[in-house]
């Protein structure tokens, strides 16, 4: 998500389905370990966003966990 302003915070988002309910940790850091290994923060970067926050958000039916990525720039 792009807000108008380079100056806002962008938001990565990536959302993993989980196979059980004690698997909803796991699916988180493997969407936060995707957004890094793909580099999907790169163009973000190259364009002039400098405030990028990420996401891993993984579901299984009804119930959802969310984790914060962690920028080191």
């Amino acid at each position: 998500m792009l807000p108008v302003s380079m100056k806002q915070t962008a938001v990565i988002i990536e959302v993993k389905p989980a196979d059980a309910f004690t698997d909803l940790e796991n699916k988180c850091i493997e969407a936060l370990e995707q957004i890094d290994e793909m580099k999907y923060d790169l163009e973000l970067r190259q364009i002039g966003y400098s405030s990028i926050l990420k996401y891993g958000i993984a579901f299984y039916r009804k119930d959802c966990m969310v984790r914060k990525g962690v920028n080191y720039f």
